[in-house]
């Protein structure tokens, strides 16, 4: 079987260690899973990603929420969006002027909250207003969404049915659990696997 390596990109206040990373690593231990801290700026964090994957060329994306944003604008073969943020600011605007804390250590131990400035939300206006002019028919084939019916934080179904086709509804929260990973992410992975020579 071929062994794949995937990009999970993940949520803001989530680092290299997010809780969804961990998990593929257990379930996918032969599988050479990349975990990135994303930078917070926007076009910084679409620059440092395009790099890793020029770098490494990765089979599958995987982007959670904030991460479903850059994800998307990423070529792989295959691309997962769980609950995608394609409205990042929209979040982030909710906290204009406060601190931020990391939910999980930062490559960087130092680098424990950051502030919602009106720069940073404005990196993120830019690159969203961007985002869809990157879209290719290729990209609408690659690219499942997973949507999860109680998500507390954004809901942008409607959006991806604008420009991509094929969508999973989960009950679930914005976050997904280790089963839930389990059951509704891995299944996506081995079938591409299933699909590649």
């Amino acid at each position: 079987m071929k062994t794949l390596t995937i990009l999970y990109l993940h949520g803001l206040t989530s680092s290299c260690m997010s809780s969804r990373g961990r998990f593929l690593r257990d379930l996918l231990p032969k599988d050479h899973i990349l975990t990135p801290d994303i930078p917070l700026n926007a076009h910084e964090a679409l620059r440092f990603l395009s790099d890793i994957v020029h770098r490494e060329e990765p089979d599958v994306i995987i982007g959670s929420s904030m991460g479903g944003l850059f994800a998307h604008q990423l070529p792989a073969k295959k691309k997962i969006l769980i609950n995608p943020a394609f409205t990042t600011s929209e979040v982030m605007g909710r906290y204009k002027g406060l601190r931020l804390r990391f939910y999980h250590e930062r490559f960087d131990p130092d680098e424990k909250d950051f502030e919602v400035t009106e720069d940073l939300l404005l990196s993120y206006i830019e690159v969203e207003s961007e985002q869809w002019k990157r879209i290719s028919e290729k990209d609408v084939e690659a690219t499942v969404g997973i949507f999860s019916l109680q998500d507390e934080v954004i809901k942008q179904d409607d959006l991806f049915d604008k420009y991509y086709r094929n969508k999973i509804y989960i009950e679930a929260m914005h976050q997904l659990s280790y089963e839930e990973v389990e059951a509704y992410v891995i299944p996506e992975i081995e079938h591409f696997r299933l699909c590649q020579k």
